[in-house]
Parts: structure tokens; sequence; C-alpha cells
């Protein structure tokens, strides 16, 4: 065995509209950590916040996994190789950091298993953003007596995706709270009935399902209040018809197009806060690199 690997994991963008804590897509967006066994736990590259043992979630990902196997793991040394992913705008950041430290941790110890996203799951809270991060594509997932069930959904080839993120972030947990305690049956039935049919959109690359069946009622216009410019999008999308939903909790927004739209008419459209970015779906997943 090697004691120097790198792993690339991508980003996530979850929720999807409707499948709110159960769907979730892999784009190709990445970061790149190398971990190399050491005597003492280390990072180099990180920025100054996670820039310490204490406060890297890769590091605690990787404490973790060897914990619930109840097995002891070399301490690393955590570089950061390629940062891609923007952190704190809902595109799976924090998943990324979680599936990179126990996939680096069941490797070191020679362990391949589906382990990795139940503990993945367990320190993230919910499989929608680590699943898709761990085997690429659209996936829709649970868990139950702590074990993640998840599916894998093709997407076509006919339509592209446009990550559209503001330069301001979003924490997490500040969204989440805004979000009400109880719902009723009517809202839950509205969400209920689309989710299915987003990922058959998906498949078959149907814009006009994906518009009428991306649709929330659970959890985005209480989010809507956090990100500022928001409307003129929804607007856009509302004229043109594409779907448009919050990715994740925000404040990045996903808006699904047919694969030979223009970005210049967006980028014409919105102010310089915006980036906007076309992305495709990552089918691998995360991938390990021996060094």
């Amino acid at each position: 065995m090697v004691n120097k690997i790198r792993i690339k994991v991508g980003a996530t963008s979850a929720n999807l509209g409707p499948g709110f804590d159960s769907l979730g897509i892999a784009l190709n967006i990445y970061d790149i950590y190398e971990f190399e066994l050491s005597n003492e736990y280390s990072t180099v590259g990180f920025e100054d916040e996670y820039n310490n043992v204490s406060s890297n979630l890769i590091i605690e990902a990787y404490k973790k996994y060897g914990l619930v196997k109840n097995l002891f793991v070399k301490p690393v040394k955590v570089s950061l190789i390629k940062s891609s992913i923007p952190i704190s705008r809902g595109l799976g950041s924090s998943a990324a950091c979680i599936i990179a430290g126990v996939k680096a941790a069941a490797y070191f110890l020679s362990i391949n298993d589906e382990m990795i996203l139940n503990v993945a799951t367990l320190i993230e809270g919910h499989p929608d953003n680590v699943v898709p991060c761990f085997t690429g594509n659209l996936c829709a997932s649970f868990i139950d007596d702590n074990h993640v069930y998840y599916g894998q959904y093709k997407v076509s080839s006919d339509i592209s995706i446009l990550a559209i993120y503001p330069r301001f972030k979003l924490r997490t947990d500040v969204a989440r709270k805004i979000l009400p305690t109880q719902l009723n049956y009517e809202t839950c039935v509205y969400n209920l009935s689309r989710v299915s049919l987003v990922t058959k959109g998906f498949e078959t690359g149907d814009l006009k399902l994906l518009y009428h069946a991306m649709k929330d009622e659970m959890h985005e216009k209480y989010r809507y209040k956090f990100i500022n410019g928001i409307d003129l999008l929804k607007e856009f999308a509302c004229t043109n018809k594409y779907p448009l939903v919050i990715s994740g909790s925000g404040p990045t927004i996903l808006m699904v197009v047919d694969k030979n739209f223009d970005v210049m008419l967006l980028k014409n459209l919105v102010d310089q806060q915006w980036l906007i970015r076309k992305v495709k779906v990552d089918k691998k997943g995360a991938m390990i690199y021996e060094c």
C-alpha cells in the first residue's frame, strides 16, 4: 500500500426542487485533496478558517470512519491541491470534504464497502449530497435503520445545467432555520407527486416536464429572502419555460436549459454579483489516485 493518495471529489446540487433532502446530482466542478500518512495530523493550503486540525471537516470525517469501524487510522497530512467548489454556496462543499475524508480512511484501512455512505450521512445529517458525490450521476436516496439506500438515474445529453451563484455566501444552518417545523398534507402531496417525474424528466431530457415537475412548496419560498436578485432569474426562467431551483439551501441557483443554450443571453441580463457556469453531470463520483 502506498502512503500518499489524491482524491478528486465533485460538487453536488441537492433537492432539485421538490426532492427535499432526497434528490441530488453530481456536477463536474472538482476539488482535489492529497492525503499522506504521517506521525501527526496536519493541513496545508486551506483557507485560514479551515487550515487547522480542529476545524477541518476532512480530518473530522477521516477520524470518524475509523471510530465507527472501531479501527485505528494512522494520522495524515491533508493538502488542498485544487479548489473549485465554492464554499457555502449550496454546491455540496461540505459533502465533498466528508466523502474525501471517509474514502481516504477506508483506503488506508484497505476497506472497500458502502459503510462510507453510512458514515458520511451520519456526519452530514442527510444523504442527498454525499450519495451523488460518492457515486456520480443523479441520485435519489434515503436512510433507514442507519443504512443508506439509493438509486442512480442517467441524465439526457439533450439538456444542460447552469450553475448560477452570487459572490455572497449563505450558511446551510441559517437557511435551514427559516423553514417551518410543520407542513400540511396539501403541501406534502404537491411535492411528492412531482419527485419521481423529476428523475424521468432528466432521463428523457423533457424540459417541459421538468419545468412543471421541479416546482416546490416545501422550502424554496422561505429561502428566497436570502437571495438578492433571484426575482430577475425567476422571471427569465418563467418567460422561457426553463426549470429553475435553489441548489441545496442556496444561494446558488440551478437552471436547466437545452444543450444549445447561449449563456450570454443570461450574462447580459444579470448584474456583476452573479457568476454563471454551464456544467455537466459527473458520472464517475469520487476518484482515488495513488501517488
